[in-house]
C-alpha cells in the first residue's frame, strides 16, 4: 500500500509535524518551528515539511499569491487525517484536514497566520505556568477548538445537494449571524468537568472602527442570548477575546464601545488586546473597555496590574 511504503520514510521530525498539523490546521514553516521547540533552524522544518508535501498523499500546501517563503502554510489531507486517526485513536472529525482550500488561503493567510499566532501562544503560556484563582493555583489546557475556515457539511434532503457550514457560526433570534474567528474551550486538567468558553476575534490592520463595534455588538446580544453556551453544552458565560494587530485601532474600538448602554455589568467579559502584547503575555495581558488602564487575567478576569 503506497501509504505504508510513504510512512515507513517518514523521520521522527516529519511524524511530530503530522502531529502539529492535525491540530493546528494550517501552518507555516515558521510557526512549526516554534511548536515542536528543538532547537531546529527553520530552514530544517521547512525542508521537511516540503518533502511531506511533495511525496506523500498526507501534506498538501497552500500559498499566498506574493513571493515569501513565510506565505506558504501545510495542512493535512484526508489521507493524512486517516493516519493520525489511526495512531492516535481520536476520531478523524477531531483531526484539522482539508482537501484544497488553496484560493481562500491565498485571499486571508494573513488572518489565519495571526489565529494560529495566539493558538501557539495559548498552547505555551497554559504549559509555562499555572493559572492563579481564588481557589488556588489551577492547570489549564486546551479541551478543544473551531476555527472560522473549518466547516461542516449537511446535505439537503430535498435536493441531495451538500450545503457548507463553519464551524462557529451561531444565528440570533433577529437573523443575524455570527461567526467567530474561533470558538475556544479550556479545562481543568485535574478537574475535567470544569471547562470553560472562550470567543476569539482577530482584527488586522486599519479595519473601520465602527465595523468592529458592530461585531462587538452581535457578541453582546449573543451573551444575552446565551447561544455559545448553548451551542457547545457550557453551563456558564463565556469571554470575548479581541486581539488588534494595531494599537491605534483598539484605542478606537475601546472608548466607542464603552459608551455601550446594554453593556453595563457584562464589560468584563469582553476584553481587549493586541497581537504584540498577546506576544508576550497571552494570560495576563487583556483590559476591559472600560477599565483599558488595568490589565487583565482573560481566564478568571482578575485584574493583574493595577492602575
Amino acid at each position: 500500500m503506497e501509504t505504508t511504503a510513504q510512512l515507513k520514510r517518514i523521520t521522527p521530525l516529519q511524524e511530530e509535524l503530522l502531529h502539529v498539523l492535525g491540530e493546528f490546521g494550517y501552518v507555516t514553516a515558521r510557526q512549526a518551528t516554534r511548536i515542536v521547540n528543538r532547537s531546529r533552524s527553520v530552514t530544517v522544518v521547512q525542508r521537511s515539511l516540503r518533502e511531506l508535501a511533495r511525496y506523500s498523499s498526507l501534506v498538501g500546501v497552500a500559498k499566498q499569491n506574493r513571493i515569501s517563503a513565510q506565505c506558504f502554510a501545510y495542512f493535512l489531507l484526508p489521507e493524512g487525517a486517516n493516519v493520525l486517526s489511526e495512531r492516535t485513536g481520536k476520531p478523524r472529525s477531531s483531526i484539522a484536514h482539508r482537501v484544497n482550500e488553496n484560493l481562500l488561503f491565498s485571499l486571508d493567510a494573513d488572518h489565519r497566520r495571526m489565529l494560529v499566532d495566539f493558538h501557539i501562544n495559548l498552547r505555551q503560556g497554559l504549559q509555562t505556568k499555572p493559572v492563579l484563582t481564588r481557589s488556588g493555583e489551577r492547570f489549564l489546557q486546551i479541551d478543544h477548538i473551531d476555527r472560522y475556515f473549518e466547516r461542516d457539511v449537511k446535505k439537503n434532503k430535498k435536493t441531495g445537494t451538500n450545503r457548507f457550514f463553519t464551524r462557529t457560526k451561531v444565528v440570533l433570534t433577529s437573523g443575524a449571524s455570527l461567526i467567530p474567528d474561533a470558538n475556544v474551550i479550556l479545562v481543568d486538567t485535574t478537574d475535567p468537568s470544569k471547562r470553560m468558553l472562550f470567543c476569539l476575534e482577530i482584527t488586522r490592520g486599519s479595519r473601520n472602527a465602527s465595523r468592529v463595534v458592530d461585531q462587538l455588538n452581535l457578541h453582546l446580544q449573543a451573551q444575552l442570548e446565551g447561544l455559545l453556551p448553548d451551542k457547545y453544552g457550557i453551563p456558564s458565560r463565556y469571554r470575548v477575546l479581541m486581539v488588534f494587530e494595531r494599537p491605534t485601532l483598539m484605542k478606537t474600538v475601546l472608548a466607542r464601545f464603552a459608551k455601550t448602554p446594554a453593556l453595563d455589568e457584562l464589560d468584563p467579559l469582553f476584553l481587549f488586546s493586541t497581537a504584540e502584547e498577546v506576544e508576550r503575555d497571552v494570560i495576563n495581558s487583556w483590559c476591559s473597555s472600560r477599565e483599558p488602564e488595568k490589565r487583565r487575567n482573560f481566564i478568571t478576569g482578575q485584574i493583574t496590574t493595577p492602575a
